[in-house]
């Protein structure tokens, strides 16, 4: 495993919230591929814990985890798009609010 510095950390915090932020006009055009975007995320996440381990990722990490899972559910069904919407805001405020807290 190599070190991940804190501007790639950033950068990848970036990247996984504006791919979160997608999921919403995902379902609004009833992509049939969101579930795997879904997944895929979910499970990026996962992995991805071993090499930031080192890193500050307090509450944003296991708050995003918890929200892909209920996501990975909730794009499954019609008539979700505003319990979709909020997860999708909560969970990209929280990793906005730790790019923000690196920047100081």
């Amino acid at each position: 495993m190599r070190d991940l510095r804190l501007e790639e950390y950033k950068d990848y915090l970036i990247t996984l919230r504006n791919s979160i932020w997608q999921i919403l006009p995902l379902y609004e055009k009833k992509n049939p591929y969101i579930k795997k975007c879904v997944l895929n995320l979910e499970k990026e996440l996962f992995y991805v814990l071993s090499i930031i381990e080192p890193l500050p990722h307090g509450a944003w990490y296991f708050s995003t985890h918890a929200s892909l899972a209920e996501l990975l559910d909730l794009v499954e069904y019609e008539n979700n798009h505003s319990r979709i919407r909020e997860k999708v805001l909560n969970t990209t405020s929280l990793i906005q609010k730790q790019i923000e807290d690196l920047e100081v």
